[in-house]
Order: structure tokens, then sequence, then C-alpha cells
């Protein structure tokens, strides 16, 4: 697929998410998170991800690029479970849009950004990069399950008759 064909149909797929979530919310129904894309299968999806890096990036970087990679192996460990929640709460960022919402997500987003930066702080100055990795995954983690709960557990409004 094009760059151009592959955005067209991300667009595509964005407009109907957004549109199907629209609609069954305002309908009163609570499946418009789930509508979009079940965050319980992402997470499926996501869990051989987060276990292969946790276990194997070290090996698995220095065997595939050479010794020198080995940190970077330890990096991608320390950041696993960051990399599997994201995998998990980026698709959820259409709901908040769809809620008419955006106000709420981006005052969680620019907390997850400050939540970010002090993690990275902390943890380069607590044990270097790789330190670096494991408290920004620790962050993470307390952010984006205060924002799955939020999600999950969002006031629906009654529609309009």
């Amino acid at each position: 697929m094009t760059p151009t064909a592959t955005t067209l149909s991300g667009a595509c797929f964005l407009l109907c998410a957004v549109s199907l979530a629209n609609a069954l919310k305002s309908s009163g129904s609570r499946l418009a998170m789930w509508a979009l894309v079940p965050p319980p299968a992402m997470g499926l999806i996501a869990a051989p991800l987060v276990g292969l890096l946790w276990w194997l990036a070290p090996p698995l970087f220095a065997w595939a690029f050479g010794a020198q990679w080995l940190e970077a192996g330890e990096l991608a460990q320390a950041l696993a479970l960051y990399i599997g929640l994201h995998f998990v709460a980026s698709p959820l960022g259409v709901v908040t849009m769809a809620w008419r919402e955006q106000a709420w997500a981006l005052r969680l987003a620019l907390a997850g950004q400050v939540l970010f930066l002090a993690a990275l702080a902390l943890g380069l100055h607590w044990h270097g990069l790789r330190g670096a990795g494991w408290a920004v995954s620790a962050a993470m983690t307390v952010y984006f399950g205060w924002y799955f709960y939020r999600l999950a557990t969002w006031p629906v409004r009654e529609a309009a008759p």
C-alpha cells in the first residue's frame, strides 16, 4: 500500500470509527468505547510483544544487530510495558473526540507529558538511560491505568428523544 493510500484508509477508518462511537454515545450506549477497537483484544495483541521485549530484548538486539546493541535491548526491555500500554491506549483517543470531550483529553495528555518528563528526569538521574526507561514505564502504567479507568466509567448522558 502506498503512503497516500495508507493515510486515506486511516482517515476513512477514523471517520467511520468516530461516527460509530458518536452514534452509540448519543444513543446513551456505553458501547462507544468498545465500538472502535475492543481494549481487551488490543491487550491480547500487545501482551506477546510486551513479553517478548521484557524477557528477550537484550539478547535479541545483540543477536540481530551485534553486541554493541545490547544496551538498546536493555532500554527496549525497560520500555516494554509502556510500549504495550501505549499500543492499547492509542486507538482509544478517538473516543473522547466522539464524546466531544477533547478539553478533558487535552488536560489529561498535558498531565501525562509532565509525568513522562518527570519520570524521564528522575530515571536518568537514578540510573541513566535504563533507569529512565523503567521510570517511564512505571509512571505511564499509572497514567494509562487512570485513562482506561476514566474511559470505562465515563458518565453517560441521556440522549434527547
